[in-house]
């Protein structure tokens, strides 16, 4: 891809109506199947079979630079993030098992160099994102209890040499994802209660320093993710509500300062991920129909720039 458009193409076979897209996105944060696999230079689509086997498609600039398998832990293992763990650039992937029992591969392009267990904190407790919370300039895991208490491990590799518990919002708040929302180099965390109430706790590892409701713009309106649309190197936060209106809100700290609606790309369209296509320094939008047709939105802020559908796989496909 260069911005919305298709700049290479080529079949790359056909693994089977089994295997799904695990994620193209950039950094983003939201929860969501979506996962990054991108580097500095290059970057790639990465596919899961419903066996567990994971595949990477690579991409630079484009081309069209390999496709390898990543081998198969087993159809218990899921992938659940990835993250710059060994703080070399290049992007790892973080797996979790149905036990929970939590894995990291070192990748480099689609070769796995290295990797380990992180231990099993229990079946109870999930993966829900990475980001860097201590601004070492590795990425750290969030998970999240049943119950609702939150957790934070400080990584180096797959060392985990920090860790805490950041309190117990209970279990109708549910930590959407991580963004830097105060410019202020740690990874900060999204709520949304099942009320639709959306909460952000600020964070300095694993002491939350600063936190603040934005309101509640009603329980039909789901947040979907954190990117910066604006380019002032500040989370902001995407919005879909259940008629699939997508909308905007403009963040500094916990402020809401601006924002706006995008429009409504119909009943039929799913908001995936969130990423800089277009390498502009500006987050845009990815979208999939319930067909399988997919299409990204380039954003300068809340005006929609450019849009182009990137064609059908076919509705076995998720983006």
């Amino acid at each position: 891809m260069n911005g919305t458009t298709i700049v290479a193409s080529g079949t790359v076979g056909n693994p089977g109506a089994e295997w799904h897209v695990a994620g193209n996105n950039v950094p983003w944060t939201a929860a969501s199947t979506d996962l990054l696999w991108q580097s500095d230079v290059s970057a790639g689509v990465l596919f899961q079979n419903d066996s567990g086997e994971a595949y990477i498609w690579q991409t630079n600039g484009i081309a069209g630079t390999g496709t390898g398998s990543l081998g198969n832990p087993g159809p218990g293992w899921h992938l659940k993030a990835t993250g710059d763990f060994h703080g070399g650039g290049d992007p790892d992937l973080l797996r979790q098992n149905d036990d929970g029992t939590a894995f990291i591969w070192e990748t480099n392009g689609a070769s796995v160099i290295g990797g380990g267990s992180l231990g099993n904190p229990g079946p109870s407790w999930h993966i829900v994102g990475t980001g860097d919370f201590n601004q070492d300039g590795k990425s750290d895991i969030l998970c999240q209890n049943d119950s609702g208490k939150a957790y934070i491990w400080e990584l180096n590799g797959t060392a985990v040499v920090g860790a805490g518990s950041i309190g117990n919002p209970g279990p109708t708040w549910h930590a959407i994802g991580t963004g830097d929302f105060n410019h202020d180099g740690h990874a900060n965390i999204l709520w949304q209660n099942d009320s639709g109430e959306v909460y952000i706790w600020e964070m300095n590892g694993t002491a939350v320093i600063g936190a603040g409701s934005l309101g509640s713009p009603g329980a039909s309106w789901h947040a979907k993710g954190t990117g910066d649309f604006f380019g002032n190197s500040q989370s902001d936060i995407l919005w879909q509500n259940d008629s699939r209106e997508v909308y905007i809100w403009e963040m500094n700290g916990t402020n809401v300062i601006g924002g706006g609606s995008l429009g409504n790309p119909g009943p039929s369209w799913h908001l995936m991920g969130v990423g800089d296509y277009n390498k502009d320094g500006r987050s845009g939008i990815l979208f999939q129909n319930s067909s399988g047709a997919v299409d990204i939105w380039e954003m300068n802020g809340t005006s929609i720039i450019a849009s182009s559908n990137l064609g059908n796989p076919g509705p076995t496909w998720h983006a």
